[in-house]
């Protein structure tokens, strides 16, 4: 803070100042020092520090003080509690000798907490990554997905400094961008970044598309869900399923000499649905004789 001349209950000369606008942003109180300096106390006393609310309730009581032999507190620096709302509020300083008391106003707002993440386009199933601050040290933070009270995908506790990291895991969800929301469950301050989840457009590909009638057919393919069951139809999806298969952790398919052709000729179709993504993809093949 800079320091201007305020005049106080007891007729005191008091120095603190009021940072900025009303409504003016800085930094977390967590880590905000209080800067203010004083005069006309007894020499050599001990001050009480205070902080009271708008309407003169005791909120926090800062580290006692000594005057020097002049009566004066040269400018200290004293760090706000982290449990101080945002607001107006007053600097109090008691002599405990004199009694000689002196106020001076300040205005507390705070930064929004602010949170970045290793990705911000990702496909459902993945991980994701986040690291940010601002929060209350020690609180607990929930990662809300689409709104402050929408789906839950984690909770983590903010260190002792207020920052926050770690991983989550995107749910299964249309494609579209969304806001996902970091929320601290002591300040109740938000923080939202904008996500874009992207759909699932997999392809297959055959180890031959001329096969003959007994030929063990293979096929790899791609972009399925992580983890995801797929079906393979022949021709049409009514009825059983020819192969079933389960997709890694990446979304990838492969299955080498997996199916035999067995008796078909001609123009067939596979078809292959993914059970969890909804994607249906088809192919061609033509046995020859």
């Amino acid at each position: 803070m800079s320091l201007r001349q305020q005049r106080s209950r007891s007729g005191r000369d008091w120095l603190p100042s009021r940072p900025g606008s009303p409504g003016a942003p800085r930094a977390p109180p967590s880590s905000l020092p209080l800067r203010f300096a004083g005069a006309g106390f007894g020499p050599g006393e001990t001050l009480v520090v205070t902080i009271e609310d708008a309407q003169g309730r005791p909120e926090a009581q800062l580290a006692p003080l000594s005057a020097d032999q002049a009566g004066q507190v040269s400018a200290t620096a004293e760090v706000i509690p982290a449990d101080v709302p945002p607001g107006v509020h007053t600097l109090l300083v008691q002599g405990q000798s004199s009694h000689h008391t002196a106020q001076a106003a300040f205005q507390l707002a705070l930064i929004p907490p602010t949170v970045q993440l290793d990705a911000y386009t990702i496909k459902p199933g993945h991980g994701l990554g986040f690291a940010g601050g601002g929060f209350l040290p020690n609180e607990a933070v929930e990662v809300r997905l689409g709104s402050p009270t929408g789906t839950r995908l984690a909770v983590v506790n903010a260190n002792a400094g207020g920052n926050v990291s770690g991983r989550v895991m995107v749910p299964l969800m249309a494609a579209g961008t969304y806001p996902l929301f970091f929320v601290g469950q002591q300040s109740q301050t938000p923080s939202s970044v904008d996500l874009n989840i992207q759909g699932f457009h997999p392809w297959v590909t055959l180890d031959t598309y001329a096969p003959s009638s007994q030929t063990r057919l293979g096929f790899q393919g791609e972009d399925f869900a992580p983890g995801e069951k797929v079906l393979v139809y022949l021709n049409q999806r009514a009825g059983e399923p020819v192969l079933g298969f389960q997709a890694d952790a990446s979304g990838r398919l492969v299955a080498p000499a997996a199916w035999e052709v067995g008796k078909l000729s001609g123009e067939n179709t596979l078809i292959f649905v993914g059970l969890e993504s909804g994607a249906v993809v088809t192919t061609t093949f033509t046995v020859v004789s």
